[in-house]
Parts: structure tokens; sequence; C-alpha cells
């Protein structure tokens, strides 16, 4: 009979320690995974973007599009273009673009104001016609997108994040 008294202050006991454990904060719970936050791309501390006025190129060549080489491209200049509000904070962006079965895909890894700030992420399927990106996490819909490749790096025209105009980023080839 006395057993299963304690047995039952026991449980009580174990309840109330893990009840207030729960209260206290615990420990901190873990990070999404790479899976949950659409992607594991790395951002290159050693390439940024400065808040300042953009330079237009001199000639403002049509991106044509077309096949984009796999590989990871590191932002290392922007253009606003058609009343699109420069950036405030100096920004890391990194796109990794893969081949699959739906065509390439572009996952996309922004901090801004630090290198160590929280990064956002989103990937997408670049769509040829009409030339586009349809997101499939991190962000819905689709936005029309504009882009030219080289061996040394990608163009990409997209919609500014803040509304009006595009911005042009101008990526960079990571070296392996």
């Amino acid at each position: 009979m006395l057993r299963p008294v304690l047995c039952a202050a026991l449980l009580v006991v174990v309840a109330a320690c893990d009840r207030a454990q729960n209260q206290s904060g615990g420990t901190a719970p873990e990070p999404p995974s790479a899976e949950t936050a659409c992607n594991d791309v790395a951002i290159n501390p050693a390439v940024s973007v400065t808040p300042g006025p953009s330079v237009a190129a001199a000639a403002d060549e049509g991106l044509l599009g077309g096949p984009i080489t796999p590989g990871v491209y590191d932002l290392a200049r922007v253009e606003q273009r058609n009343g699109a509000r420069e950036w405030t904070e100096e920004t890391w962006r990194s796109v990794r673009v893969a081949d699959s079965e739906a065509g390439q895909t572009l996952d996309f890894v922004t901090a801004r104001g630090s290198a160590d700030a929280d990064p956002e992420r989103f990937s997408a399927r670049l769509r040829e016609e009409p030339a586009g990106l349809i997101f499939t996490c991190g962000r819905t819909g689709e936005a029309p997108t504009a882009w030219s490749a080289s061996n040394a790096g990608l163009q990409l025209q997209m919609p500014a994040e803040a509304g009006a105009g595009e911005t042009v980023h101008f990526f960079q080839r990571r070296a392996r």
C-alpha cells in the first residue's frame, strides 16, 4: 500500500519539476533545419554591397535569358532602376543555381546589416516563358525576371523589394 503512494508522489514531483523547467525557459529551441529554412546556401562574408546611389551601366543592355551554369554566385553590385529605392543597409546575398527535372532552381540567402545577421532564405524555379521566378519556399507567387549569364557571372533583374521599380543584381561566380 505504501509503494503505490510513494510512486504517485514521485510522479507528482517529477511533473512539477518538468513544468517549472519549461516555464523558466529551459533550453533554447533548435534552429530550423535547412529543409525548413528553404536551403542551406551560405553567404560569402567577404563580398557585400554597401548602400549608396546606383551607378547605371552606360548601355542598358537587354538581358537575354538563356542557360545559367550551375554553381554559387555572390552579389557584387546592384542597380536600382525606374524609381526603385536605394538599399539602406550593407547587404550580403548569394544564390545557388542548380538543374532539376523541373528546370533550373535558384536558392537565395540574404543577410542585411551584418554578415552574421539572421538570413532570409527563399527558393524559386526559373521559368523561361514568360520569364520569371516561381517561388517555391520562403516567398509566394511569382516575379517577372530577366537574366543574362556568362562564365564570370549572372545578372538578374527583378521587381524592387520596396515595390516600385526594378533592381538589377550583378552576381559573380564563386570560386570552387
